[in-house]
């Protein structure tokens, strides 16, 4: 699939303006357009007495004009001047217009700012971003600050049919910053049954989740060199634990797809994820095969 354009959901938080200052570096990297996209509260719905009175059309363009201007002004000197060139504003909820939107301009990528402590930036790095994550049909990266360039990424998979596409995807992100790649693998413990014991010592668990992981991306091998990393331990913890080890800048998970994966994108566990992990996170859709 040829690079098209990459989407950043803008708002005047910190968030926003380094979402925008991310997604204008790697459009400049993939020689593709950036577009920032902002979404403004809608309309509230008037009192019947009031609503005849009211010109809802040019009340839509004046909120949205008022609403460019002050983002415009937020992001001056926050983010490259250029950009600027490509913001817009849309009236409706950031989990509507944003996917909108990358249709629109055929992105191929979503960029939200993460780690928000503002209430105007909490749908950048909350419900929204775990929303877009989950139903949005490009790849979303959730960027935290970062000082440096992207030098490592650490590509998550589970024995699903997600990880090719995840592996897929990390090295393509990769290949814009040339930046190294590993691969993870967590191995869970077996589960505490009550009233039913599990005959297998955690060695042998380990050893057998280990061999049979090796033959299930093997395939995947063939085609380039990957450094694989195979763990055990709780997932959440072992990947916090494997991407601060190694300073993985960004950490890929693919979504949709069964095994642990899909439970690290449900829930209070992906926000947990989301404001713990010490890297980036970029989440790629995989569609269910039939």
């Amino acid at each position: 699939m040829s690079f098209k354009a990459i989407v950043a959901g803008v708002d005047e938080s910190p968030e926003g303006a380094w979402a925008a200052t991310v997604a204008w570096n790697i459009a400049q990297l993939a020689g593709v357009r950036c577009h920032l996209v902002h979404a403004t509260r809608q309309l509230a719905d008037f009192p019947e007495w009031v609503e005849p009175h009211v010109n809802r059309e040019e009340l839509s363009r004046n909120l949205t004009r008022s609403t460019h201007e002050r983002l415009e002004q937020f992001l001056t000197g926050n983010v490259p001047f250029e950009a600027l060139a490509h913001l817009e504003v849309n009236l409706g909820r950031p989990k509507t217009v944003l996917p909108r939107a990358v249709e629109q301009h055929g992105g191929f990528l979503l960029v939200l700012g993460g780690k928000h402590h503002t209430a105007m930036g909490r749908w950048l790095g909350g419900s929204t971003a775990l929303h877009a994550a989950q139903t949005t049909d490009v790849p979303t990266l959730i960027a935290i600050p970062f000082e440096k360039s992207i030098e490592r990424v650490l590509v998550t998979v589970d024995m699903s049919h997600a990880a090719g596409r995840a592996v897929e995807e990390g090295m393509r992100f990769a290949k814009l910053f040339d930046a190294q790649v590993k691969v993870l693998h967590v191995i869970e413990p077996m589960p505490d049954i009550p009233s039913y014991t599990i005959d297998i010592e955690s060695e042998r668990h380990f050893a057998m989740g280990k061999e049979h992981f090796e033959l299930f991306i093997a395939p995947l091998k063939q085609d380039q060199p990957i450094d694989l990393e195979v763990v055990a331990g709780p997932v959440e913890r072992s990947i916090a634990q494997q991407a601060k080890a190694w300073n993985a800048d960004v950490v890929v998970v693919g979504s949709h797809g069964k095994g642990w994966v899909e439970r690290l994108l449900l829930g209070s566990t992906a926000r947990r994820l989301i404001n713990d992990l010490p890297a980036s996170l970029l989440v790629v859709p995989v569609t269910e095969p039939a």
